[in-house]
């Protein structure tokens, strides 16, 4: 009897490289923000702000969503990436957050901190209300060394001179 010692890994990725430039008519045509159930995403972005893989993390219930942190950082790094923001949805309509929501925001924004990558912005779409963004509304501040590290500001050159 034979045991097979290796295991193969496989990352499915939802949607990769989308071809629409704008985030929001994306969530509406692949049906994020119709969603009767919670929906977690992340949106991988490269250097210069191209979307570079969007993937559905998790399903939830018709009230919540559990974020599973390791899938989400690795969606991310898989995707070739530093700087992500991830979106959810809030199948009621009403896009303000919750407290479970404000407490994923600091859980994911931790466990980035500690690997490195520039968790950029959580969203909170649903059906016919604005999308809220948690940057936009002062509850993500980025650190500037990360903004620096992402931008490549920080990896400026030095004029050559003779």
């Amino acid at each position: 009897m034979s045991v097979d010692r290796f295991a193969s890994i496989e990352l499915r990725v939802h949607r990769e490289q989308p071809l629409v430039a704008d985030l929001e008519e994306l969530l509406e045509d692949w049906g994020l923000t119709n969603s009767t159930q919670e929906r977690l995403w992340v949106v991988s972005y490269d250097s210069v702000e191209q979307i570079r893989t969007v993937e559905e993390i998790a399903v939830g219930g018709y009230h919540e969503v559990t974020v599973p942190l390791p899938p989400l950082l690795t969606a991310v790094l898989m995707a070739g990436a530093d700087r992500f923001r991830v979106i959810h949805n809030h199948p009621s309509g009403d896009t303000q957050p919750t407290y479970a929501d404000v407490e994923m925001v600091h859980l994911v924004m931790a466990a980035a901190n500690a690997a490195g990558l520039y968790f950029e912005d959580s969203l909170i779409v649903g059906p016919s209300a604005p999308m809220y963004s948690f940057l936009a509304n002062g509850q993500i501040i980025p650190a500037p060394e990360i903004v620096a590290m992402a931008t490549g500001t920080s990896h400026a050159r030095v004029p050559f001179t003779r």
